[in-house]
């Protein structure tokens, strides 16, 4: 315990089964609430949410840094430094960390999954 947080050991949470807190917690709970909102949550579980939220150019195009689009529709950019400059592309998907470049179609909701796999 630190200033009222319980962390966990590395070991025990390392340990812990992957699932929802709706199956771990809110389904065993007899002490939680659910109140009504309308505030357009979206849990941006995906590269196209991020592409949904974001501010877009005239052609759609929206950018997180460095981002050039020529003769490009519906690209989602989001790069840590690199300038990505994209030409004559639509509806792709380009992520670029300092060790990785992710390049995928917009709307292929199962493909980064099959990729990770």
């Amino acid at each position: 315990r630190d200033l009222g947080f319980v962390t966990l050991e590395p070991e025990a949470f390392g340990a812990a089964k992957a699932i929802s807190i709706d199956y771990a917690v809110m389904e065993k709970t007899t002490r939680a609430a659910v109140v009504p909102v309308s505030c357009g949550w979206s849990d941006v579980g995906s590269w196209h949410a991020v592409w949904e939220l974001s501010d877009k150019d005239a052609q759609g195009n929206a950018s997180h840094g460095s981002a050039v689009f020529e003769d490009s529709r519906n690209c989602n950019v989001t790069t840590d430094s690199a300038l990505v400059a994209l030409e004559g592309v639509d509806d792709l998907i380009v992520v670029a960390t300092a060790d990785a470049v992710l390049v995928s179609r917009q709307k292929d909701a199962n493909g980064l999954k099959r990729l990770v796999t």
